[in-house]
């Protein structure tokens, strides 16, 4: 048998597979994010339509709207005149007859837009490992060979 001839084939192989699953898990990462944050979004699109809804209802009751205003009309003047019992009575009332609280919100995914870059990034250094992996295979059989033949 012949002296074994060391190559640098290793480390370039190695490199090439670790490369690769790193841009795998930026990869799985950014698309968990993405999904995470949509979801995310998605409750507060349902909340938001759930205050439409009850926003609707409340505009509907023309009697809770006329009310509230005059409440409003009535904490001013109270507020001027300096009657702060009337003002604490008038407090509890405007409670009732307030609109519904904004919550909620709708539009566009901005956290999944910006996963998008780690995405590319990691299909990038995906790919590039890849290709790395694939020409370490190729001359690392190419350097089995020539040993095969070498040594017969």
């Amino acid at each position: 048998m012949g002296k074994f001839k060391q190559t640098s084939f290793g480390c370039l192989g190695i490199f090439g597979v670790l490369l690769g699953l790193a841009g795998l898990l930026i990869l799985v990462l950014s698309i968990f994010g993405m999904f995470a944050s949509e979801q995310e979004l998605d409750k507060k699109r349902d909340q938001y339509a759930a205050y439409e809804q009850e926003l609707e209802e409340y505009e509907a009751d023309s009697l809770k709207v006329a009310r509230y205003g005059e409440i409003l009309l009535q904490i001013d003047e109270a507020n001027a005149n300096g009657d702060s019992l009337l003002m604490m009575d008038l407090q509890d009332s405007l409670a009732y007859y307030a609109p519904p609280e904004r919550r909620g919100a709708i539009g566009f995914n901005i956290a999944g837009a910006f996963l998008m870059i780690p995405a590319v990034a990691g299909v990038v250094m995906m790919v590039l490992g890849l290709v790395i992996a694939v020409v370490f295979y190729y001359l690392w059989e190419r350097e089995r060979k020539r040993r095969r033949i070498d040594n017969v």
